[in-house]
């Protein structure tokens, strides 16, 4: 049949920017979950920014505490 997108897959992204007619530059993934929002976002070409705490180790995306810190963010 015709499944959704597994969520935490990139297909769901893939599938966002198509119905959305949008380049993945110009979507910004937040999600508190490497796995499953961060990693799938960014194998699409979305920007991501992680919510966590300083003690949660990162990589090469942008970390924040708090959802509040993303008006930071979104200046840059």
């Amino acid at each position: 049949g015709n499944l959704p997108p597994k969520f935490g897959s990139a297909d769901i992204f893939r599938k966002l920017i198509g119905q959305l007619k949008v380049r993945p530059e110009e979507m910004l993934m937040v999600g508190d979950s490497v796995p499953i929002d961060i990693i799938p976002a960014t194998e699409v070409g979305l920007r991501a920014v992680h919510v966590a705490d300083d003690n949660t180790p990162t990589n090469s995306w942008e970390k924040i505490p708090s959802v509040i810190s993303l008006l930071e963010l979104i200046d840059k």
